[in-house]
């Protein structure tokens, strides 16, 4: 996952952001017995952000919506577009004014699918891991 974004302190302890995210979410691949299946997960996602500061931690509170751009192959290639609500919760520890250790979990809604769509698009539970640069 890769993310830019922009925040803006409006006191010592609060401030207010937004992001831009795109990430690869897995692949798995399911067999059958006429062949084969792989299912991968892209997402795209705008989120606004509240971020409380507690020297050297900040509390970090999401949400907004993603697109996610799901792909099964089989004997044909189908792609499946939705746009999902998504909303996170993570911390991330500061090491100095410019680097920090940055550990989310993030929520899309989405359909709790229980076999293979080609209509439907997954919900996404991920927890992120990351460096986090600050300029």
């Amino acid at each position: 996952s890769a993310d830019i974004g922009y925040n803006h302190d409006f006191i010592d302890h609060l401030g207010l952001g937004f992001e831009i995210d795109a990430g690869f979410f897995g692949k798995a691949k399911y067999t059958f017995t006429n062949g084969n299946s792989k299912v991968d997960s892209w997402v795209v996602s705008y989120l606004a952000q509240i971020l409380g500061h507690y020297d050297p931690v900040d509390a970090i509170l999401k949400m907004g919506y993603g697109r996610v751009h799901t792909s099964i192959t089989d004997l044909n290639r189908q792609r499946i577009t939705a746009t999902h609500f998504e909303v996170g919760a993570g911390i991330a520890y500061n090491f100095g004014k410019h680097y920090a250790l940055q550990v989310l979990y993030i929520h899309m809604f989405g359909e709790n699918l229980k076999s293979i769509t080609l209509s439907d698009t997954p919900k996404i539970n991920s927890v992120l891991v990351g460096i986090k640069i600050m300029f």
